[in-house]
């Protein structure tokens, strides 16, 4: 999985406490990215044609579970996790960049409020209203949110989250997964993990490289120097 260079990043800021909000952001964010990688390889390996099979028997595994279970298990917490990682970078977004605001419907010009802080458009109009000199950026969170893989895995990640865990349907040649019960919507499910892993997850980090190279000098005070305690800003 990416890498992301956390101690360094972390020297663009003297204040302790904004420091280690975003360590801890970044931190999450690579952690994550290393249980998506386990997460997509348990699911890999719970899909074989064989378990899919024995699953359509009704076999079990071990005393108690199936291998439905199993592969629900993966794929259902491969997409919580990736959405997670989604929202670690962007509250260290909102973090990195201060005191962000934006134009609302009615043309006033509000705070963007930490508790409402989300990887969305109002955050990257908040960006291109607050700062910008840093449009580019803006414009990039705006391109991965059209991304199809983050619409889907948005949606997907929602229904299980809030309402309820999407239908799996084994063909016994591969899964599929329903994205709209209304309509009957359904999608290949190994596919779909498979772009999230390969794809939207590295668009993201991508996000993350531009961040490393963003100057933010202009909202910080003097020069930014010395050796940075990592501990204690954990």
């Amino acid at each position: 999985m990416t890498g992301i260079a956390v101690p360094e990043f972390l020297k663009k800021f003297k204040d302790e406490k904004r420091r280690g909000r975003v360590n801890r952001c970044l931190q999450s964010l690579q952690k994550r990215g290393n249980y998506s990688l386990i997460l997509f390889e348990d699911f890999q390996e719970s899909t074989t044609k064989l378990s899919l099979i024995k699953e359509r028997l009704g076999n079990t595994v071990g005393e108690n579970l199936t291998p439905r279970d199993l592969f629900e298990t993966y794929a259902f917490s491969f997409i919580s996790n990736a959405h997670a990682m989604i929202d670690s970078l962007g509250f260290a977004i909102f973090l990195i960049f201060e005191d962000l605001k934006f134009e609302n419907e009615d043309k006033e010009i509000v705070e963007l409020m930490e508790d409402r802080v989300t990887l969305n458009g109002t955050l990257a109009d908040a960006i291109s209203f607050t700062y910008p000199q840093h449009q580019e950026f803006a414009d990039s969170l705006n391109l991965f949110l059209r991304d199809k893989g983050y619409q889907l895995l948005k949606k997907l990640s929602n229904l299980q989250k809030h309402i309820y865990l999407p239908i799996i349907h084994n063909h016994v040649t591969h899964l599929c997964i329903e994205i709209s019960s209304s309509k009957n919507k359904q999608m290949d499910l190994n596919d779909f993990l498979k772009m999230i892993h390969n794809d939207t997850i590295l668009k993201l980090f991508n996000l993350y490289r531009m961040l490393e190279q963003i100057n933010l000098a202009d909202k910080e005070e003097g020069e930014i120097s010395g050796e940075i305690d990592l501990e204690s800003s954990k």
